[in-house]
C-alpha cells in the first residue's frame, strides 16, 4: 500500500498534465498556458522528491521555503483535492457532450454512405471557462494556501482553560500550567516563532512549563534551538518534556542525548515526584513506539503497562504524553490530568469544528472529561505541514481548581 501511494501521486500528475495539455488547446495562448501548466506541475514533482527523500534521511538539503512550502501544499492537499473534485466534473461534462452530440447527430436506422466526421465545435466561453478552472485549480489552491501559510507562519494564540478536579489538594488551587506541545523545530520555524514562544509563555507566569512531544521536526541538529526556547521559559516548579513521533524520526537516543545536555528533564515512560506548594504531584512521561520502532504509535497499551504499574504516589498525577488515546489508560490507572498534542486539531478543517482527522481521534482538541478524570489536547504550536486551516496554533495556559 505504501508504495501503491507513493507512486501514484507522480502517475496521476503525469495524467493530469496530459489531460490540461490537451484541454489547453482549445484556448488562446494555448502554447504559453501548456508550458506554464507543465513547468508547475514538473517543479511540484520535484518538491514531492524532494520530501520523499528527506523524510527517507536520502539528503539533507534545505531548499528555499518559497518552493518547499507550495510543494507540500501540491503534495498534501492542493492536487489531490483538486483530482477529487475536477474527476467527476470532467466525466459529467464528456457525458453531456456525448448526448449532445448523440442528440445533434442521431444514429442512422438504414445503411448510409460513409460521410466525413464532422468537426468538432469550439468551445463555448462557457465551457472555456468552467475547463480552464478546474485546469487552473492545483496552481491556484497552491498559491492560495501558500499566501495563507506564510502569514500564519509565525502566529499563535494562547487559549486558557480552567480545569476543574473534585479532589484535587486545596494547596494546588490556582496553580497554572503552561502546556507547548508540536513546537516542531526544523524547517517551518523561525528563530522570531521560538524567541516568541519564550516571551509569550513568561507573560503567562506559569508554575510549571509541560511540553508533550514534537519538540522537533525531524532533524536531532535542531534539538539545541528547541531546548534553548524552553531554557528561556521561567516556572517556579520548572520545565519538563515527553517525546513525540517527530523528536525520533532521526534517532531516539540522539533526542535524548539533546534534553540532557540541555537539562532538560526528558520523561520517556518514566515518572518522579515533585513538590509544588508543599504538595507532592507525580509527573509520569509516556514513551513513542517501541524501541528501535519508534514511529508505530501503536504501542500505548505496551508502555502505559510500563509506566503506570502500582498506586499512585502522591495526591495528584500528571500524563506528559503525545498521542491522546493515552487518557484512556491514563484514566484506568487513577491519573488525574494528560496533556496531550500530535493531533494539531486536524490541521486541515473544512469548518470550524469539522475535520476528517476525528474520524481517527477520540480526544482532538481542548477539555475533555470523564469522571473525576481530564485531558487537553493541545492544537501545538508549529507545523511539519506549513498550512492550518480552522486549527490555530496555540499555547494552552491552564488552571487547576478545586471544584
Amino acid at each position: 500500500m505504501f508504495f501503491v501511494i507513493l507512486f501514484s501521486i507522480p502517475l496521476l500528475a503525469i495524467l493530469w498534465s496530459v489531460w490540461a495539455h490537451l484541454t489547453l488547446r482549445h484556448f488562446r495562448r494555448a502554447r504559453l498556458w501548456q508550458a506554464l501548466t507543465l513547468t508547475f506541475t514538473l517543479l511540484m514533482l520535484a518538491g514531492y522528491v524532494w520530501i520523499i527523500g528527506r523524510r527517507a534521511d536520502l539528503w539533507s538539503l534545505r531548499p528555499p521555503l518559497i518552493w518547499v512550502t507550495p510543494a507540500y501544499i501540491w503534495t498534501m492537499v492542493a492536487f489531490p483535492g483538486s483530482l477529487m473534485l475536477a474527476t467527476p466534473l470532467v466525466l459529467a461534462d464528456r457525458l453531456l457532450q456525448l448526448w449532445r452530440r448523440l442528440r445533434r447527430n442521431p444514429p442512422p436506422t438504414s445503411p448510409t454512405h460513409p460521410t466525413l466526421p464532422t468537426p468538432a465545435a469550439p468551445l463555448s466561453p462557457t465551457r472555456r471557462a468552467f475547463l480552464g478552472t478546474l485546469v487552473a485549480a492545483p496552481a491556484a489552491s497552491t498559491i492560495l494556501g501558500s499566501v495563507k501559510a506564510a502569514a500564519d507562519m509565525d502566529s499563535f494564540r494562547v487559549r486558557r482553560f480552567d480545569i476543574p478536579f473534585p479532589n484535587l489538594p486545596k494547596d494546588l488551587d490556582g496553580v497554572t500550567i503552561a502546556h507547548l506541545a508540536d513546537i516542531h523545530v526544523g524547517y517551518f520555524s523561525s528563530e522570531k516563532l521560538l524567541l516568541r514562544v519564550s516571551d509569550v509563555t513568561n507573560s503567562l507566569r506559569p508554575d510549571i512549563v509541560l511540553g508533550t512531544g514534537d519538540l522537533i521536526d525531524h532533524a536531532v541538529a535542531d534539538a539545541p534551538a528547541g531546548a534553548a526556547a524552553l531554557n528561556r521559559t521561567s516556572a517556579p516548579y520548572g520545565v519538563y518534556q515527553c517525546e513525540g513521533n517527530h523528536d525520533l524520526f532521526e534517532s531516539r537516543e540522539g533526542f535524548a542525548a539533546a534534553m540532557k545536555a540541555a537539562g532538560i528533564p526528558l520523561l520517556q515512560n518514566h515518572s518522579r515526584v515533585i513538590t509544588i506548594r508543599g504538595v507532592p504531584v507525580e509527573l509520569l512521561g509516556l514513551c513513542w513506539g517501541i524501541g528501535d520502532q519508534p514511529d508505530s504509535g501503536a504501542e500505548l497499551s505496551y508502555n502505559a503497562s510500563r509506566l503506570f504499574g502500582g498506586q499512585r504516589p502522591a495526591p495528584f498525577s500528571i500524563l506528559l504524553a503525545h498521542h491522546p488515546h493515552a487518557f484512556d489508560y491514563a484514566r484506568d490507572a487513577g491519573i488525574d490530568l494528560t496533556l496531550a498534542g500530535h493531533t494539531h486539531g486536524g490541521q486541515i478543517n473544512p469548518l470550524p469544528g469539522v475535520s476528517p482527522v476525528g474520524l481517527f481521534y477520540k480526544y482532538l482538541s481542548g477539555l475533555y472529561s470523564i469522571g473525576r478524570h481530564r485531558a487537553v489536547v493541545s492544537n501545538g504550536i508549529g507545523n511539519w505541514f506549513p498550512l492550518r486551516l480552522n486549527a490555530p496554533a496555540e499555547i494552552l495556559h491552564l488552571t487547576l481548581r478545586r471544584a
